[in-house]
């Protein structure tokens, strides 16, 4: 990742992240939920940059891409089958490139194998939950912190 892209992403954290949380919180009504959602959206952002950041119109693909991962979660919390992104919309699910080599430097190695678990393997909060042996809301708070931790060594080495 090109310093202007790890630039790019910070600036969009910035300017992007309390709208797109109150969005999500509106949407959801949960607070945790909401943020897990908006971290979820700039993990996403992390995975495309290179797609993003030439797109017209890159503050409305942060909100659509949130909204589709609120939809999707909203799916799994009432049990609906998942159709998987690739057949809703012709957009492939998994990110170009394995989401190791773009994740920063000084994760540990339980907060990288959480967001490849979550991101890469898409899984839900209770499959890793099953996999770790904790409980689903242990599980929702470890990804969540390994979800910072990520966006704070990014907005690091942004620097």
């Amino acid at each position: 990742m090109t310093k202007k892209e790890k630039s790019f992403i910070v600036d969009m954290m910035e300017q992007h992240e309390q709208f797109l949380y109150q969005a999500a919180y509106r949407r959801l009504g949960d607070r945790e939920l909401a943020k897990d959602m908006v971290q979820e959206t700039f993990l996403t952002l992390t995975a495309k940059v290179d797609q993003v950041i030439v797109h017209k119109n890159p503050a409305g693909w942060l909100f659509k891409t949130l909204s589709y991962l609120i939809c999707r979660e909203q799916e799994r919390a009432c049990h609906y089958y998942e159709m998987p992104l690739s057949e809703q919309d012709g957009q492939p699910v998994v990110p170009t490139m394995p989401l190791a080599d773009i994740l920063p430097g000084g994760l540990r190695e339980e907060d990288q194998e959480l967001l490849i678990l979550r991101f890469e393997e898409q899984l839900d909060y209770r499959q890793i939950a099953e996999r770790k042996g904790i409980k689903e809301a242990a599980c929702r708070q470890r990804v969540s912190r390994a979800i910072r931790r990520c966006r704070e060594l990014m907005e690091l080495e942004a620097k």
